[in-house]
């Protein structure tokens, strides 16, 4: 069900097969537990392909990974000096020449401010990036195309251009986009949210309907549209990070693992679930506070839970200190009665 909502629970079977792994189970619960994960999350890959290819004519899973990869390769490839660049296929010429031209004339930043922005979306979204235009030339001919058939029907060629640059500039891939986006992961920007609406008073008739709001108008609580009540999100989910870090290094080094076997269980899933996610959001799209609440609420609430540990370890140890002494002195006074 999460899976059709969003294709981040891509991984979400991978924490689920840790989790079978270490539950006191049948092997044959664990089995078919497994593969009917599988096997939901296969049937509906198959249909919304199916579906892609009906109005497409092209099978894929989803358009949305082609434009994804081809704008993480834009971050990178946007630093590859014009003399450098090495020479790609002849399907993907057309493209290539249109990117070089958009990075060519967009080099002055006052004028073009989305080109400051490191790891981001811009060329995902926006009508004039070289991916949208690209779009637009392929369809000039054909007015009566929807937009979802568009921008799915490029979606494949993109991920092979995308695909095609990350494969050669590795490095520039690394530097521009992985490495940024890993830094975003540590205090996720608040992005979008930083809005309510998007900054826009108003509606489409979709939204209207969706939301049964009773006119396209809407109110926010705010003063304005500006958003500032969760600026505090991104210091508090770096610090959060860093407690669960230290917090996890502690719980391992005072063998905390064999008092609280639950928690040591419990904590396994929330160090897959961190480093699952963490691959998955640095290498897949730019990373942003709406996609992390999730991890976020799961790395808090057992930091708390390790806490709480520290503090029950430092409090033993001060007993522990308290009742030797005095246990001391009422040997000493024992022995003088005597």
């Amino acid at each position: 069900m999460l899976f059709t909502i969003r294709y981040n629970a891509l991984y979400y079977p991978v924490i689920q097969g840790i989790s079978l792994l270490i539950a006191r189970r049948k092997i044959l619960m664990k089995t078919a537990g497994m593969l009917l994960s599988l096997a939901l999350i296969g049937c509906f890959v198959q249909f919304t392909s199916s579906r892609y290819q009906k109005l497409t004519g092209i099978y894929q899973f989803t358009p949305f990974t082609g434009w994804q990869m081809a704008n993480n390769a834009l971050y990178a490839y946007r630093y590859v000096d014009s003399a450098h660049v090495k020479k790609v296929p002849k399907r993907l010429q057309k493209i290539d020449k249109m990117v070089r031209t958009y990075f060519d004339t967009t080099r002055d930043v006052k004028k073009n401010p989305q080109e400051m922005l490191i790891a981001s979306t811009v060329y995902m979204w926006a009508p004039n990036s070289p991916l949208s235009l690209y779009m637009n030339d392929q369809f000039k001919g054909d007015s009566l195309a929807s937009s979802l058939k568009r921008w799915a029907t490029v979606a494949p060629l993109l991920k092979d251009y995308g695909s095609f640059l990350i494969q050669q500039y590795p490095q520039q891939f690394i530097k521009y986009y992985l490495l940024p986006n890993a830094l975003k992961y540590y205090a996720p920007p608040v992005e979008f949210l930083e809005y309510y609406s998007t900054g826009v008073d108003s509606v489409d008739n979709t939204t209207e309907v969706w939301f049964d709001y009773s006119s396209k108008k809407i109110k926010t609580r705010f003063k304005d549209f500006k958003v500032t009540v969760l600026n505090f999100f991104p210091v508090f989910t770096g610090t959060m990070n860093v407690v669960l870090l230290f917090s996890i290094i502690s719980f391992i080094l005072l063998r905390g693992y064999k008092e609280y076997p639950y928690l040591k269980q419990g904590l396994i899933l929330v160090i897959a679930l961190w480093l699952v996610n963490f691959g998955f959001s640095v290498f897949a799209s730019p990373i942003a506070l709406r996609f992390q609440l999730f991890p976020i609420i799961i790395s808090t609430s057992f930091s708390f839970l390790l806490i709480e540990f520290l503090v029950k370890k430092a409090t033993e140890k001060e007993l522990i200190v308290t009742i030797e002494p005095n246990m001391e002195l009422s040997k000493a006074a024992i022995e003088q009665e005597n």
